[in-house]
């Protein structure tokens, strides 16, 4: 029996939807005052719910 060999071209996509996930992120700031404290810990958040707010409007 003689040898056959097969080639294949072309181009093949299949698109998954991501999975879904629970993530708990603590921040923690000590401060003596109250205000200062709550203030550095909003600076802090904000960027992980900027980012979070822009993936869900994008659909991702």
């Amino acid at each position: 029996m003689t040898e056959v060999t097969i080639t294949v071209r072309g181009k093949a996509e299949n698109r998954i939807p991501p999975e879904r996930a629970v993530a708990r992120v603590t921040a923690a700031v000590d401060g003596p005052e109250r205000g200062e404290v709550v203030e550095r810990l909003a600076a802090l958040a904000e960027p992980v719910r900027t980012g979070l707010a822009a993936r869900k409007d994008a659909g991702r």
